[in-house]
């Protein structure tokens, strides 16, 4: 189905201090190949120590003998690279509605990320340039659209007009 990569900034796997997402994969994802002068700090005093990886599977028909190949190859290096880079995650990451029924029928529910909430993430006002864009919405959803709003205007929208479960999406910001 999908899977979660956290970096472990303390070293400790074993005190869930696994806040910070370091990759994500769902399928139709394909695979993310980073440009060589990005990538994020590993081990020091600002690093990830470890990673965990959370695999997550879907097999709702409990069909016997399935065999996962899926995986991931983190590269690394001494030499620091020009950008760091991170994920914001905004809306809602666990898919779980904060709590709001589903209903039966069309439905709609709206997440925000206003500016005072992104500032945080964001407190140092260095530049932010996204590359990618990942909607996820399990077997719940019919439909997903992305505005980055600012001063009022929307100035990139992105949508799924027609969602697809097995094409998850993680698509390059054009």
């Amino acid at each position: 189905h999908h899977y979660i990569i956290y970096g472990d900034p303390s070293g400790d796997c074993r005190n869930g201090d696994f806040i910070e997402l370091a990759y994500v994969w769902a399928p139709g994802g394909g695979s993310v190949n980073l440009p060589a002068n990005l990538g994020t700090p590993l081990f020091g005093d600002n690093g990830f120590q470890a990673f965990l990886i959370e695999v997550h599977y879907n097999n709702p028909q409990l069909l016997p003998g399935i065999i996962d190949s899926s995986g991931v190859r983190v590269y690394w290096t001494s030499e620091t690279r020009e950008h760091q880079i991170g994920i914001l995650s905004t809306g809602d990451p666990d898919v779980a509605l904060f709590g709001q029924p589903v209903g039966n029928g069309p439905t709609y529910h709206s997440f925000e990320c206003p500016g005072r909430c992104s500032s945080l993430a964001l407190a140092d006002k260095e530049p932010v340039t996204v590359l990618r864009e990942y909607f996820h919405m399990h077997e719940t959803g019919a439909k997903m659209v992305n505005e980055q709003i600012r001063d009022g205007e929307t100035i990139r929208k992105a949508s799924i007009e027609f969602w697809e479960f097995h094409q998850n999406g993680n698509a390059a910001v054009q």
